[in-house]
């Protein structure tokens, strides 16, 4: 039988330091819905918050708040502008 799961709100933290499980809910859409919305509200007033997925000893953050807003790691934006630029054809090049 596999590791049960579930979604944990936390302080934002680094990776070696993460901070503290703030509240835990079942693995379930409801309880995603719920830890969303509250993790996007204690980061209005209480500092940055992270959703995470929480397998036994090991956790995958999900989501990161930041203001009451979705905040993106500054590696994912890139890594998402990267995938997201068109390529350059051959035809635009400057005669040389």
């Amino acid at each position: 039988m596999g590791a049960s799961k579930s979604y944990a709100i936390r302080a934002a933290g680094s990776p070696s330091r993460p901070g503290k499980i703030w509240k835990t809910y079942p693995y379930d859409l409801r309880s995603l819905v719920l830890a969303l919305d509250e993790a996007r509200w204690h980061s209005l007033y209480n500092g940055p918050h992270v959703v995470t997925v929480v397998t036994g000893r090991c956790s995958k953050v999900i989501r990161v708040y930041e203001h009451g807003e979705t905040a993106w790691a500054r590696h994912r934006a890139l890594c998402l502008h990267r995938h997201w630029l068109p390529r350059r054809s051959r035809s635009h090049r400057k005669p040389g």
